[in-house]
């Protein structure tokens, strides 16, 4: 497990944030819960976005974790978070009501949560509870990237 130095973050002082976010840049977390492992990374790609990437088990147990992720973003002044679910396993309710609080918080904030999953299981039930239509899924990094750092003369 590699440890970590918890950094008191303040909205008011963006630049500060920014600096505790890079202290976990590729960072990672593992939670056990009968064998269960969530490993988090994450990588900051453009002005305003950043990707955290998920593997193991999105469950209850992981919840904590990914609300800090999101919460560390966004005081860092990210209003982009692209969310890299390709590494993950299972998924359950507190996971995806967890993923719409995110998006409307980033939205009442001018930006947006992206998702990022491959076709299988997590696809498979983002699409059946309708998560598509409140929050885009793309197939790969690239394309969420792509669509989230588009100007508004290239849309």
């Amino acid at each position: 497990m590699i440890r970590r130095n918890w950094i008191k973050l303040s909205t008011s002082h963006a630049e500060t944030n920014k600096q505790a976010l890079e202290v976990v840049h590729n960072s990672a977390r593992s939670s056990s819960r009968r064998g269960a492992v969530m490993v988090i990374a994450e990588q900051r790609v453009a002005e305003g976005v950043v990707i955290e990437q998920f593997m193991g088990r999105f469950d209850q147990t992981a919840r904590r974790e990914y609300k800090w992720r999101v919460d560390m973003a966004m005081n860092a002044g990210y209003r982009h978070v692209i969310l890299d679910l390709t590494g993950v396993s299972f998924i359950d309710s507190t996971a995806l009501g967890w993923l719409v609080l995110s998006q409307r918080r980033l939205q009442a904030m001018g930006g947006k949560l992206s998702i990022v999953a491959r076709p299988g299981f997590v696809r498979d039930i983002l699409a059946l509870t309708e998560i598509p239509e409140w929050i885009p899924v793309f197939p790969t990094r690239e394309e969420a990237l792509a669509v989230v750092t588009k100007t508004p003369e290239q849309a």
